[in-house]
């Protein structure tokens, strides 16, 4: 879809607002800068490439099967730009704001297939490590 202002594609507006930003707050803040990556999952590999020195992504999946949201290409594409991924899970928030005591279950399910996942995913990426944080 081609923005009717700018004449350019929401995939570039997003990359180039990502990039704007996030090169903002690595140069003031000396820091790395973590995204989502749910914005990145329909992008081709040479879409991102201008991200690729400027962010690392977050990839999350709160649901027992991580494969079903997020298939084999897409760590293929994201390990052709990135040389690292994080990951997701989540025991609080996932289920809506007012839930009071989170499905364990599913989420012990979630966080043992994120195990998984990285065993099979990790080799993708140049440093080799994917990290998890559970929140």
């Amino acid at each position: 879809m081609i923005d009717k202002f700018t004449g350019q594609s929401r995939s570039d507006l997003f990359v180039q607002h990502v990039e704007k930003v996030a090169t903002f707050v690595k140069q003031k803040y000396k820091i790395n800068v973590i995204i989502w990556d749910d914005m990145l999952r329909n992008l081709m590999a040479s879409e991102m490439l201008p991200l690729a020195k400027i962010v690392e992504p977050m990839v999350w999946v709160y649901a027992p099967d991580v494969y079903q949201f997020m298939p084999n290409y897409n760590w293929d594409k994201l390990a052709e730009v990135f040389d690292t991924a994080w990951t997701a899970s989540a025991f609080k928030g996932a289920h809506g704001p007012t839930l009071t005591v989170p499905p364990m279950e599913k989420h012990i399910t979630n966080t043992l297939a994120w195990l998984n996942v990285m065993k099979n995913e990790a080799s993708k990426f140049t440093k080799g490590n994917i990290a998890l944080i559970i929140l």
